[in-house]
Formats: structure tokens, sequence, C-alpha cells
């Protein structure tokens, strides 16, 4: 998608800050990255749930330490995400076609 899009506003030949919209899919891309590389679901994370059973069964993490711990690896990977997505459309600005 990133690719994509950004293949689009060079086509349309849209200004080159048009192309900042790129951070968008690169920040959705680089998050489900992040999550598969890490074993981790940001999205459950961030609601206190876990998930070790079958699929669309949720467990509340009780643990304060634990729920603390997961919040704070569900702001990482989306921090990471922003940082990630934030470079690629500076590099698509930035780039001399």
């Amino acid at each position: 998608m990133t690719l994509g899009l950004l293949a689009l506003l060079v086509a349309i030949d849209a200004p080159s800050l048009a192309r900042l919209l790129v951070i968008i899919p690169a920040t959705v891309s680089a998050s489900g990255y992040l999550q598969a590389r890490l074993k981790f679901c940001a999205g459950l994370g961030s609601r206190g749930l876990f998930n070790f059973g079958p699929l669309g069964s949720a467990t509340s993490v009780t643990d304060p330490e634990a729920l603390e711990r997961d919040r704070r690896r569900s702001r990482e990977i989306g921090i990471m995400a922003f940082a990630i997505g934030t470079v690629v459309a500076i590099v698509a600005v930035l780039l001399p076609v």
C-alpha cells in the first residue's frame, strides 16, 4: 500500500508534501510487522487482555505489574511504528522524482 500510494502520488505529479500521506500505510505496516516480530498484540495489550486459546477468546490480565508491562509494550509498539512511518514519509518527500 505504501509503495502503491507513493507511485500514485508521483504519477499524478502531486506536490512533494502530499507524499507525507504515505505515513498512514507505512505506520500501519510497521505496526503489523512489529507485533508479529515481538509476538505481542498491541490492541489486546492496551486493553489489558491476553489470548492464548482459541481465536476470538480473550482473558483479562489481573496482575497489576503485568498489566502495566503490557500497556507499556503497546505504547512502545505504537511509538516505534509511528517513528518508522515518519521516516518513510520524510524519505518519500525528499525523493527527487
